[in-house]
């Protein structure tokens, strides 16, 4: 989504909560998926529900331990793109209000329109 260029910073704004919830959602199932089909400890091992919880798990999941790795790593790194746009966005949003309250008071005087001066920002 975000190297396809569909997530923009016009968009993010619009989708961000679903898509952070989503992230959460996949990053917990893998975890767990990582977790309970890990090899178990020679502890658990000898436990017979332990070993039938993973042998479960396996059967339903069907899928590589490496697979699920590499599936995480991929969440983990559109969340961090996600974030990143998403704080992109944030940190513009004043840098744009200034900039509107700026032309805004340009097209006024050009109007000749008596308005207060904005304040100056000694930053």
């Amino acid at each position: 989504m975000v190297e396809d260029g569909e997530l923009t910073g016009e968009t993010i704004l619009d989708v961000i909560t679903p898509c952070l919830g989503d992230v959460r959602q996949a990053n917990a199932t893998l975890r767990w998926l990582m977790l309970h089909s890990s090899p178990l400890s020679p502890v658990a091992e000898q436990m017979k529900r332990c070993r039938q919880l993973r042998e479960l798990v396996l059967a339903e999941t069907a899928v590589p331990q490496l697979e699920l790795f590499q599936l995480l790593l991929n969440v983990s790194q559109f969340e961090l793109k996600l974030r990143t746009l998403y704080k992109t966005v944030l940190d513009e949003r004043e840098r744009r209000w200034e900039n509107y309250k700026k032309v805004l008071y340009v097209r006024r005087i050009c109007h000749h329109e008596s308005i207060p001066r904005p304040p100056i920002d000694p930053s």
